[in-house]
């Protein structure tokens, strides 16, 4: 893992998404992360924006950060973060009936209340960083169609 990016990831995420007052003060913490066993972390942001057609504003997401992040994957391609977790009451507007569908590709809850969604892009080129992948999810709902999958 390239720790230096990983924490370059932290700390856009919590400029993003803590609330702070107007001297910098952090008033709500809402980006929290905790090592595994195995060498990856599990990094958890409350509050992240949902598109227009889905019936939550806002849902709190559990991201993976592989062993490997930003470790070289062969030519110019890096490995990036892999797994996402979401609200499992993320519901979709379907797109010609009307109404509201379950979103594609995603499973059940887990432990933590979270249900995966089967989204991931395992590398990158580039500058890409952990709010890249926050716009994989946002796309991802924002193209969802409830027949899918």
């Amino acid at each position: 893992m390239n720790v230096a990016k990983f924490n370059a990831d932290l700390r856009i995420l919590e400029r993003e998404y803590n609330i702070r007052d107007k001297f910098g003060r952090t008033l709500q913490r809402n980006v929290f992360w905790k090592p595994n066993a195995d060498g990856t972390y599990k990094v958890f942001v409350q509050g992240v924006s949902l598109p227009d057609n889905a019936n939550l504003r806002k849902t709190n997401v559990k991201i993976h950060a592989p062993a490997n992040l930003y470790d070289p994957a062969g030519g110019r391609r890096r490995y990036f973060y892999q797994n996402i977790w979401v609200d499992p009451r993320i519901k979709v507007k379907h797109p010609r009936r009307g109404g509201w569908g379950q979103l594609p590709r995603l499973h059940q809850r887990d432990s933590d209340g979270f249900s995966y969604l089967c989204i991931h892009p395992a590398e990158i080129e580039g500058s890409e960083n952990i709010l890249h992948f926050l716009a994989t999810l946002k796309l991802f709902v924002k193209n969802a169609n409830p027949d899918e999958w």
